[in-house]
C-alpha cells in the first residue's frame, strides 16, 4: 500500500490522553512482540478519534491492507479479508486472545466493543503472528483496547443522524494502585436506508487488570455483543426478506509472570455464539420448513515460557482449543435432538466437535545491526491429523532509521463448519474438504522518523509480499449450469502485491493531516476456467486512500490543541477484479468506484461537538459485494464528553 500520511504530533487535543502501548502489548499480545518485529499496519488512537465513523468494521476500511465487504452498514455485518485472502482466513484477537468464528467469517467481528475503547489496532504477519499456538493463513488483527491505566475518568458520547440513527456509549475506568479497570457499553439503533435494513445493536465489555510483584499480572476481559437486523438480499438475491439476530459472549483470563530471566504466562478463554437466521422475515414460502439455528462454544487455554539468555530468548508455548457447534443444518447427526432454547417447536439436529492441540518452539536473537526469529509449529486435529510447519523473520537495521525486514512461513487454514456441511436452496458443503495450505514470502523496507526540519517529519514503508496458496477452499459454481454455490479445494492461487506507506508529518501548520495510500494485488488461479469464485479470486487489484485534516478555524486566545474546529476527510478508490453474476444471472465485471466520508470536529476542553458524513457525494452506483445495496449519504452528529476524576 502507498501510504502518503501527513499529521500533526501536537495536535491531539488535551482530552485525548496518552497511554504506555509497550506495557500493554506485552500483557496483550505475549510472545507476538517476542522478536520487537514491527507489525505491517497499525491505527492508533489520535487516528480513532478522528474517524468519521462509529463502529469497528468502518473503521477498519481506514487501515492498510485491509479490504472489508459490507453486508450491513453501521456495524450490522461485514466481511474482513487481507491481501487478498478470503473472509476466513484472517484471525481476529481482542487483547490478543483469538476468538475467531469457527462457524462462518460473516461472525468475527461479532466484538463487543465501542471504537471509543480501542487504542490500537494491528496486522501482524509472519511468525509475529503465532500466539500459543495461533497461526493465520493471511494474518492477525490484534485489537487492543485500554484497561484504565490512564487513570480515572468517565467519558460518554451520544450521536444521531439520518434514518433515525442512534448511538450512545458510556465508558469509565479506574486506577486504584494495583488495580485497573474499564467497563464501557453503547447501544446503536436505526429504522435503516431501505426496505429491511434496520438493526438494533448492544455491546458490554469489561477490562481490568491487577499487579502484583510477587503473583505476576492477571488481567480479565468479558465481553456481550447482541445483534438484531434485516438482512436485506445477505446470502442470496432470491431472497430479499432475510433476516438475522446473533448473541456474542466472550471472556478470558490472562496471568504473566517475570521470573529473572524468564517469562511465563497463560491464558484461559471462552467464547459463545448464537445465530438465528430467517429466510423469509414476513411472508413465508409453502415449502419453508423453519429457521435455521446455530450455537458455536469456543474454549481454550494455552501456556507458553519465554527464557532470556546469552544467545537470544527461546520461547515454548502450548495451545489447546475446543469448537464445537449444535445446528439446525450445520454437523452431523444427533441421536436426539435439542430444543432451541426460547424458540418453540424448533431444534437443534445436528451437531460437530473438533479440538485442536499445538505446540510451538522460536528463538530470537538480535545484535546492534540485525535480528533473526525462527520458529516451529506442531499442530494436531481430531478430524484432520497432524502436520507441522515453519516459518523466521529476518531483519536488518541500515542505519538509526532505516530497516529491512525477511519473512518466510508456511500457513494452514481448517474448513469453517459451513465450509463443510451447510446446505441451503443457493448452497451446498462438501464435507470431504481438506484444510488450505500456503507458503506466505515478504520483503519489507521501513525509514522512520526522519526529521527533515523542526516542523516536520518523514515516514517511508514499503513491502512486497507473494503468497502461494494450494488446495484453496472457495464456493463455485458454473454458471447457466449449476444454481448452487458448492465449496470444494478449488484451486492453487497465486497472490502477489506490494504496499507503499509515506508518512509526512507537520507542525504548526493549518494543514493538519494529509493521508495518501495506495496498494496493488494480482491474483493468479489454476483451475477449471468455467467455474465462477465467488471469494478466492475476487480481490482488491487496486486500493487508493486519501485522508486530508486541516483547521476551520481556531479561536482567538484559546490554546491551539484546546479550542479549535477541524475537519478530517477520507477519500477510497477501489478498483475490485472478479466477476459477479447478477439478479439476471449475467457475469458482470466489477466497476471502479470513488467514496468520500467527512468528519468536523470542534475540539474543547472536556467536550467535543462533531458532525460527519459518509458517501458525502450519494454514489449510489457502486456494487461491493455483489448485487447488494448500499446507502448513499448518511449525515450524523453528536457530542462526546470527558471528565476526568
Amino acid at each position: 500500500m502507498l501510504c502518503f500520511n501527513i499529521a500533526f504530533s501536537q495536535n491531539t487535543p488535551d482530552n485525548i490522553r496518552k497511554y504506555n502501548m509497550d506495557e500493554v502489548l506485552i500483557e496483550s499480545n505475549k510472545t507476538m512482540n517476542v522478536g520487537n518485529f514491527e507489525p505491517i499496519a497499525t491505527f492508533e488512537q489520535k487516528d480513532i478519534y478522528l474517524a468519521p465513523v462509529n463502529n469497528l468494521q468502518d473503521l477498519l476500511k481506514y487501515l492498510q491492507g485491509m479490504d472489508i465487504r459490507v453486508r450491513g452498514s453501521e456495524g450490522v455485518q461485514a466481511d474482513l479479508t487481507l491481501r487478498g485472502g478470503t473472509f476466513d482466513q484472517s484471525i481476529i484477537m481482542l487483547n490478543g486472545v483469538n476468538f475467531t468464528d469457527p462457524q462462518t467469517g460473516h461472525h468475527s467481528l461479532n466484538i463487543p466493543i465501542d471504537i471509543s475503547v480501542i487504542e490500537r489496532i494491528e496486522i501482524l504477519q509472519g511468525i509475529d503472528s503465532w500466539s500459543a499456538g495461533t497461526q493465520a493463513f493471511c494474518g492477525v488483527i490484534n485489537i487492543i483496547t485500554k484497561n484504565g491505566d490512564a487513570g480515572n475518568a468517565i467519558s460518554a458520547n451520544a450521536t444521531y443522524g439520518a434514518h433515525n440513527y442512534t448511538s450512545g456509549a458510556v465508558v469509565g475506568e479506574m486506577n486504584a494502585k494495583n488495580f485497573t479497570m474499564m467497563l464501557s457499553a453503547n447501544g446503536t439503533k436505526t429504522d435503516g436506508f431501505a426496505t429491511n435494513t434496520d438493526f438494533d445493536i448492544y455491546n458490554f465489555y469489561l477490562n481490568s487488570s491487577y499487579r502484583s510483584a510477587t503473583a505476576g499480572t492477571f488481567a480479565l476481559q468479558a465481553g456481550y455483543n447482541a445483534k438484531a437486523f434485516g438482512a436485506n438480499s445477505f446470502y442470496s438475491m432470491a431472497y430479499p426478506e432475510q433476516y438475522e439476530e446473533t448473541q456474542a459472549l466472550i471472556a478470558s483470563l490472562k496471568w504473566t509472570k517475570n521470573i529473572t530471566n524468564l517469562n511465563v504466562g497463560a491464558t484461559a478463554y471462552y467464547r459463545k455464539h448464537n445465530d438465528k437466521f430467517e429466510l423469509f422475515r414476513w411472508e413465508k414460502a409453502d415449502w419453508y420448513e423453519g429457521h435455521n439455528y446455530h450455537k458455536t462454544n469456543i474454549y481454550g487455554i494455552n501456556a507458553f515460557g519465554a527464557y532470556n539468555w546469552n544467545i537470544g530468548i527461546t520461547t515454548l508455548g502450548t495451545d489447546f482449543r475446543s469448537e464445537d457447534i449444535l445446528s439446525s443444518n450445520l454437523g452431523e447427526p444427533l441421536d436426539n435432538p435439542k430444543a432451541v432454547p426460547g424458540e418453540d417447536g424448533a431444534y437443534y439436529l445436528m451437531s460437530k466437535l473438533r479440538q485442536h492441540t499445538d505446540a510451538y518452539l522460536q528463538h530470537y536473537y538480535s545484535d546492534k545491526v540485525w535480528s533473526l526469529q525462527v520458529g516451529l509449529m506442531a499442530k494436531g486435529n481430531n478430524d484432520f491429523g497432524f502436520r507441522a510447519i515453519s516459518g523466521g523473520n529476518f531483519r536488518y537495521t541500515l542505519d538509526d532509521n532505516m530497516h529491512l525486514s525477511l519473512a518466510l512461513q508456511q500457513c494452514e487454514r481448517l474448513p469453517t463448519f459451513t465450509d463443510l456441511y451447510y446446505t441451503s436452496a443457493t448452497q451446498r458443503g462438501n464435507i470431504d474438504l481438506e484444510p488450505e495450505e500456503a507458503l506466505h514470502s515478504e520483503i519489507l523496507y521501513s525509514w522512520n522518523k526522519i526529521n527533515i526540519s523542526n516542523n516536520t517529519h518523514l515516514n517511508l514503508k514499503s513491502d512486497v509480499f507473494y503468497r502461494w496458496g494450494y488446495k484453496t477452499i472457495d464456493w463455485v459454481r458454473i454458471p447457466a449450469v449449476e444454481e448452487q454455490w458448492h465449496s470444494e479445494n478449488f484451486t492453487d492461487v497465486q497472490t502477489m502485491g506490494f504496499d507503499i506507506l509515506l508518512d509526512y508529518q507537520l507542525r504548526n501548520c493549518y494543514l493538519m493531516a494529509v493521508k495518501l495510500c495506495y496498494s496493488y494485488l494480482d491474483v493468479n488461479k489454476k483451475s477449471n476456467d468455467n467455474y465462477l469464485s465467488q471469494y478466492a479470486t475476487d480481490f482488491l487489484r487496486h486500493q487508493l486512500m486519501l485522508g486530508i485534516q486541516h483547521k476551520l478555524y481556531n479561536f482567538s486566545n484559546a490554546p491551539e490543541q484546546t479550542n479549535n474546529i477541524s475537519a478530517n476527510w477520507q477519500f477510497r478508490f477501489q478498483d475490485r477484479a472478479g466477476e459477479y453474476a447478477n439478479a439476471a444471472n449475467v457475469i458482470k465485471d466489477y466497476a471502479p468506484y470513488l467514496l468520500c466520508d467527512l468528519k468536523v470536529i470542534w475540539q474543547m476542553n472536556c467536550y467535543n461537538v462533531y458532525l460527519e458524513a459518509t458517501n458525502l457525494f450519494d454514489n449510489r452506483a457502486y456494487v461491493d459485494p455483489s448485487n447488494l445495496i448500499q446507502p448513499g449519504i448518511w449525515v450524523k452528529a453528536g457530542v462526546a464528553v470527558n471528565i476526568g476524576l
